[in-house]
């Protein structure tokens, strides 16, 4: 009876042990689970930079063809330009609190 509650006790640490080293080991579920994740989140980012990527590409291609509307958008909103006679009118927000 004694030998047998011993190996009862044995086994039950050994497959705790094992279903430890199961879960969270070096080849684990929860190491899968995190490199899934990971992986996952680097495909959501090379999709994000490969759209950014073509929209370069455009922008270069309209640059590059002298596009003469899209180089007058592009002076106008990044760099303030205005034609000759034109004003500019900034708008600001109005004051936090004020209805």
């Amino acid at each position: 009876m004694a030998g047998s509650r011993k190996f009862r006790r044995f086994l039950v640490l050994a497959l705790a042990l094992f279903g430890l080293y199961f879960v969270f080991g070096e080849h684990g579920l929860w190491r899968i689970w995190k490199l899934k994740r990971r992986a996952r989140a680097l495909k959501e980012e090379v999709v994000r930079i490969e759209a950014k990527r073509r929209a370069l590409e455009e922008e270069k291609k309209k640059l590059e063809e002298g596009d003469p509307e899209y180089i007058e958008k592009l002076a106008r909103e990044r760099y303030g330009m205005v034609k000759p006679g034109e004003r500019v009118y900034i708008v600001l927000p109005p004051p936090e609190g004020a209805k």
